[in-house]
């Protein structure tokens, strides 16, 4: 026997005794509801006008009534009618009509939460994560690479202030995987100011002693090796802006592409004129 008082929960075996308790500690302003949960089990709840002002939040917690769960339902029928009316529910709730509250993937070392989901698939719940593969594609080439920051979020500039990860947030991300891979197949620097001195990994790769068939190679590649200047300058700071193409809240990535052309204007555009208000 179980015998909900306030807030405070008590087993007791005897209901004779529960009762005489239960009507004797009760003022007339208490109202008291007898719910039956299983055959053998009863619980009496005593819902109270007034308001608790020292209730904590642990004692609120451990009240359990069964099957009284609540959630965040996704369904039409708790809601009212076009003409105002209210509706009277024809079914309990349905595991298809629940909502589960928002990821806010944060950008931090990375924890992934998995999410079982109608028919025992899965979801890959991102809390956190840092970074992801990014895709270049004026030279079809993507790199994993590390998400520095959130710069630029066209539904909600809270979402750049907490540096959440949500699809078409626009991110810096790391430069070199990206400039390594270029002065690698194209064997040109990229990135470098002028007179900037090479390690003597890049000299090697650079200018690296190479047979004529395979220079000649190289030099139709150079061919097709340019670079649009607005691209060329974030590669000098190390940093390029790229959109993320994922939702990380779902699958667990946070992938996406490398801004370029006139995308990549109207969002330098965009961030400036954030910056200037």
């Amino acid at each position: 026997m179980v015998m909900c008082i306030g807030l405070h929960v008590y087993k007791i075996n005897d209901i004779c005794y529960v009762r005489k308790l239960f009507l004797n500690m009760l003022p007339i302003r208490f109202r008291y509801v007898l719910f039956q949960i299983r055959p053998s089990l009863y619980c009496i709840g005593a819902s109270v006008n007034l308001s608790f002002k020292n209730v904590s939040a642990t004692n609120c917690q451990n009240l359990s009534f069964g099957y009284f769960k609540m959630g965040i339902s996704r369904d039409h029928w708790h809601k009212r009618r076009a003409t105002g009316g209210k509706r009277k529910p024809l079914r309990k709730k349905r595991k298809f009509e629940l909502g589960r509250p928002a990821a806010n993937t944060k950008l931090g070392p990375r924890r992934i939460h998995y999410v079982r989901t109608r028919g025992g698939n899965l979801k890959y719940r991102a809390l956190r994560i840092d970074q992801g593969n990014f895709a270049w594609g004026s030279e079809g080439q993507a790199r994993k690479t590390r998400i520095i920051d959130v710069v630029y979020n066209a539904s909600n500039n809270e979402l750049v202030r907490t540096k959440t990860l949500v699809k078409n947030a626009i991110v810096v991300v790391d430069a070199t995987p990206f400039r390594q891979w270029y002065e690698n197949y194209y064997a040109m620097p990229l990135g470098r100011k002028k007179g900037a001195k090479l390690t003597a990994e890049e000299e090697e790769i650079i200018n690296r002693k190479r047979s004529k068939k395979v220079q000649k190679k190289y030099e139709n590649r150079q061919k097709t090796a340019k670079v649009e200047p607005a691209l060329e300058e974030q590669f000098q700071t190390g940093r390029l802006l790229a959109c993320l193409a994922s939702r990380p809240g779902q699958c667990g990535r946070a992938d996406g592409y490398v801004l370029e052309g006139k995308e990549l204007e109207f969002y330098i555009r965009k961030i400036k004129s954030k910056k200037a208000k």
